[in-house]
């Protein structure tokens, strides 16, 4: 369609993932960027890591919200959900998790929670956007009573998701077999990039695979214009 509207003499059609670790290649030259290596993730509604070599590709994750989509918003956000439930029937340990849905969603009970979650107007999307309510009390930066202190259970939720997009990452790693040498950690996706508990446990779990170096990509389009650039080159 490119090429028949005659908005490009040449067309390349990559998956979402490439342009991200191009992104991170911004200071380097384009001969660079043809032997680019390392790996790009991606954690916003849903999570998946992809990377390459010289040689060669390999993914892990990207499976959907329904088969995997470890660490994503998604799965933060039912995660803290789901705690939230178990906590109001008291079986399990008190969280603020509770009262921070309830103010968000503007439920006067906790059973509120069902309509809520169920109804026509929450989509995957907009579950996934409840993971910022998880993230917020796991720093304790909302606006609940004693916001002040960091909640356990909602910390250890975004510990766990970091710990799940390590296991991305390392599964990429080991199939490229990039061992110790340096490397590039490209990271993108609303979750990752306005999370700082999230990124710093990531980074804390990421020493076991050589502490790659991490570079936070804003816009992936910069990286689809540097691949554009370096097949006319």
């Amino acid at each position: 369609w490119c090429m028949a509207a005659g908005l490009a003499l040449r067309v390349k059609a990559t998956g979402d993932a490439r342009p991200v670790l191009a992104s991170a290649y911004a200071d380097r030259t384009l001969s660079e960027l043809k032997n680019m290596y390392g790996i790009a993730l991606i954690c916003g509604t849903g999570s998946m890591a992809w990377g390459c070599d010289a040689s060669s590709e390999a993914r892990s994750g990207g499976w959907g919200y329904l088969l995997g989509d470890e660490g994503s918003g998604y799965w933060i956000a039912l995660e803290g959900l789901r705690a939230a439930c178990r906590s109001a029937e008291g079986r399990a340990p008190d969280t603020r998790l509770l009262p921070a849905f309830m103010d968000r969603l503007q439920l006067s009970s906790p059973t509120g929670l069902i309509d809520a979650i169920y109804g026509e107007k929450f989509d995957r999307r907009r579950i996934a956007s409840l993971a910022e309510v998880v993230v917020a009390t796991a720093e304790g930066s909302n606006e609940q009573p004693n916001a002040g202190e960091p909640d356990g259970v909602a910390a250890t939720i975004v510990e766990r998701a970091a710990c799940e997009l390590c296991e991305l990452v390392r599964n990429v790693a080991g199939k490229l077999q990039l061992g110790t040498r340096p490397w590039t950690l490209a990271i993108t996706g609303g979750v990752l990039l306005h999370s700082a508990s999230l990124q710093s446990n990531l980074q804390r779990q990421l020493q076991s695979l050589g502490a790659p170096t991490i570079v936070p990509v804003a816009s992936p389009v910069q990286g689809a214009l540097f691949l554009a650039a370096s097949i006319l080159d």
